[in-house]
């Protein structure tokens, strides 16, 4: 073993893995290792090149040998805890995490890779808990901040996400995302005021951000400024903001367009960014949700249906997937293509019923299969769901929306009336969703 050799090896090696320059590191790497193979950083970093490389399986191997060296050696179990994840073996990944720790190795990075995989398991509340623990051992990891925010947006927890992001505002203030969701989520919360603030602030900071334009928009929607929306809209589609953004103003111009009763604006508007607003060459899944969504309000059958099946192949979102199923069944209903929608209602059941005993709270899935009950003409089936679903949520107007579509096919026009005055207290919205039902 030549100490020398070893040394100026590894050195070349980690002044090229820092330049990026990976094949060229691990060749050092690997020269190194003949001269000495007792070196455990030596071993880290060329796990961390395969990991890169997504030579997984080789990454795994070498990192091993680190533990090798020095078995209580925390950096190498949390190369391996990442390593582990990238190979889908969340509960491994975990261990490795948690073992890293016990060996005292503790860092922000830890912790928000720790976050990502509960998350990823569905477990919020430690997924949060440990974007916590990242964040007070580095409190200017914008990116930290980001995916706990959306985390709690994603579970409907949005006062608790206004905070979040309050707080990246507050640690990471050259970061225009902070603004922008705090902001957007001020304004669907009805706080105004606030939202305005908090846009003013980061208009200042950010002077040339389109965001912020369109989150200007945004509110003045929610104010019922639409003329001063859309002349605001058409003013970032006339400078040609590019393709970042060309979704967003689309979609807030949709809604202008909905709350008018446009739907031939709508539809319009939708199949443009269908065309033209694309995600890995493949159509947007919320814009096909609503392109379809459109579709059936304006009974445009024939439309809706290809748009539905493509969203079934598409969407990683179980609702997007169980509400086209619905829609599909329910196009072909009204197309006389009685035999596919009974197929297609028949799998709308089955595949809500699957999503419940997943998760039980899952109520859209419990609302959908109501309805699919409800087309197949099993409503007792269908009633007895929607009311135990109103248990949990007694004020969810959809669900009362749903009830009103089964209690009239039951001929229980009584009760019928009675729900139906409850939907007309929540306003035009629902009476669209009627319409659609």
């Amino acid at each position: 073993m030549d100490q020398e050799n070893y040394q100026e090896y590894f050195t070349r090696g980690e002044t090229l893995l820092a330049a990026g320059k990976m094949e060229k590191a691990l060749e050092y790497f690997q020269k190194a290792e003949k001269e000495d193979p007792h070196h455990v950083e030596l071993y880290i970093n060329m796990g961390i090149i395969y990991a890169n490389q997504d030579q997984l399986d080789a990454a795994e191997k070498i990192l091993k040998k680190a533990l090798l060296v020095d078995k209580k050696c925390g950096e190498a179990y949390f190369h391996l805890g990442c390593v582990a994840g990238l190979k889908g073996d969340l509960t491994q990944a975990c261990r490795y995490l948690d073992t890293a720790q016990a060996d005292g190795y503790e860092n922000s990075q830890l912790f928000f890779t720790q976050g990502m995989m509960y998350e990823e398991q569905g477990n919020t509340n430690m997924a949060l808990r440990s974007y916590n623990k990242a964040l007070g051992m580095d409190p200017a990891r914008a990116d930290v901040h980001l995916q706990k925010g959306n985390l709690l947006i994603r579970d409907g927890r949005r006062d608790e996400a206004v905070e979040a992001f309050g707080v990246m505002v507050k640690d990471c203030p050259d970061y225009f995302e902070g603004y922008h969701f705090q902001c957007r989520l001020l304004s669907e919360l009805g706080r105004y005021g606030e939202a305005e603030a908090v846009l003013k602030k980061g208009m200042e900071l950010f002077p040339e951000e389109t965001g912020f334009q369109v989150d200007r928009a945004r509110i003045l929607i929610q104010e019922e400024k639409l003329e001063e929306a859309a002349a605001l809209l058409k003013e970032l589609e006339e400078k040609n903001t590019g393709e970042e953004w060309k979704r967003e103003i689309l979609l807030e111009e949709v809604r202008i367009a909905g709350i008018q009763d446009n739907y031939e604006k709508a539809s319009g508007l939708l199949e443009q960014a269908y065309r033209e607003c694309r995600v890995d060459g493949c159509p947007d899944e919320e814009v096909c949700y609503l392109l379809m969504s459109v579709y059936m309000t304006g009974r445009q059958y024939e439309k809706a249906v290809p748009i539905a099946k493509e969203l079934m192949g598409l969407a990683e979102s179980s609702t997007y997937v169980n509400i086209a199923q619905f829609y599909y069944g329910e196009a072909l209903k009204n197309l006389g293509r009685a035999d596919e929608a009974k197929e297609a209602f028949d799998a709308t059941v089955k595949r809500c019923r699957a999503a419940v005993l997943e998760d039980p709270s899952a109520m859209e899935a419990n609302m959908i299969r109501a309805l699919a009950y409800n087309r197949l003409g099993e409503n007792e089936k269908a009633l007895d769901l929607i009311d135990y679903v109103l248990e949990f949520a007694p004020d969810a107007p959809e669900l009362h929306s749903v009830k009103a579509v089964v209690l009239k096919d039951m001929g229980r026009m009584e009760e019928f009336e009675e729900e139906k005055k409850k939907i007309g207290e929540f306003g035009g919205y629902m009476n669209d969703i009627m319409a659609v039902l």
